[in-house]
């Protein structure tokens, strides 16, 4: 059996959609819809957001850093000129709080862990409204959104993990010369 659909053949099977923009399961769709606006207070396009800008912020630090480092070797070309050992200074100065504040900010690793997240809730959320990979062929539909619930919740767990595992490793870096003389435990890490 074929449909015509905006000028293309489609074929379509019995019991499948008739076009690319029907949804074989519609009440899925509100069903997500509902579970990442309401009780993730949207936490998929706050990921998208705050990726967006950590990329942003990774870019801009990144290309300060190359262009005051790049001037200071030009002007170097300008010898005799009195004011040229400040502006170099500066130009350093520029260099270290750009690199400092990557550091501190750790826009980069902060971009790619909300990245892989958001990317990764897409994904379950079209694999479920789609009836797709895990979510195929379930006999029940409240078991199929309990597994949707789970691997986004996963996702989750595993990107705050990630964040705190990494900037945990910077406190265990400094806990020897912190003063905690007795040698016991620093602030929770062992």
């Amino acid at each position: 059996m074929a449909e015509q659909d905006s000028g293309n053949l489609v074929a379509t099977p019995a019991g499948a959609a008739k076009d690319y923009g029907d949804e074989l399961h519609p009440d899925r769709k509100r069903r997500a819809d509902r579970y990442f606006d309401i009780h993730l207070g949207k936490q998929r396009d706050w990921y998208g957001r705050k990726a967006g800008k950590s990329k942003r912020w990774t870019a801009v630090l990144a290309f300060v850093v190359l262009a005051s480092g790049a001037a200071i070797s030009v002007i170097q070309l300008l010898q005799g000129w009195t004011w040229l050992p400040y502006v170099t200074a500066v130009l350093g100065a520029i260099v270290v709080l750009a690199k400092g504040l990557e550091r501190i900010g750790r826009y980069e690793e902060t971009w790619l862990g909300y990245r892989k997240a958001s990317e990764a809730m897409k994904r379950e959320y079209r694999l479920y409204i789609n009836n797709a990979g895990d979510y195929a062929g379930a006999a029940r539909e409240d078991e199929v959104y309990r597994w949707l619930v789970e691997a986004v919740e996963k996702i989750i767990a595993e990107e705050q993990n990630q964040f705190w595992q990494s900037r945990g490793k910077e406190r265990e870096k400094e806990a020897p010369g912190s003063g905690d003389e007795g040698g016991g435990e620093t602030a929770g890490h062992p």
